[in-house]
């Protein structure tokens, strides 16, 4: 037997088997680096994505009852012409203060979330 027929016989025995292996490490590389991917865009939203959602939405609501207080306090209290009367004038006073104090409130919150996105992008930089 010529080394030419030995080595042909020879990956005759081992070509199946060969080409087999190579096609189970192709396919378990393939499946380790999508399972890779999913793994990072998992910890991408529930890390980085799902909490930048939740504050952002939260502020988007937040800024509108703001709005929704100021609108309510121009046409309940700027826009009417109110009695000279000392106790309507300090009712109406005092109705006025406790709305901006509840709309100055909503807005310590927007600052406290944003405060709150700036920690998450900080810490999930590596993440976007």
């Amino acid at each position: 037997m010529t080394p030419e027929q030995f080595i042909q016989y020879l990956m005759s025995f081992l070509g199946g088997g060969f080409a087999v292996a190579v096609g189970n490490w192709v396919n378990s590389s393939v499946g380790i680096r999508r399972q890779r991917e999913i793994d990072h865009l998992k910890g991408q939203l529930q890390s980085l994505y799902g909490p930048l959602s939740f504050f952002a939405q939260q502020n988007e609501k937040l800024f509108a009852l703001c709005g929704a207080f100021s609108d309510a306090y121009t046409r309940e209290i700027v826009q009417k012409n109110w009695s000279q009367d000392e106790k309507t004038r300090a009712s109406v006073r005092a109705d006025a203060e406790t709305t901006i104090q509840l709309s100055n409130q909503y807005v310590v919150r927007v600052v406290e979330n944003n405060g709150r996105i700036m920690e998450i992008l900080e810490k999930g930089w590596h993440l976007s």
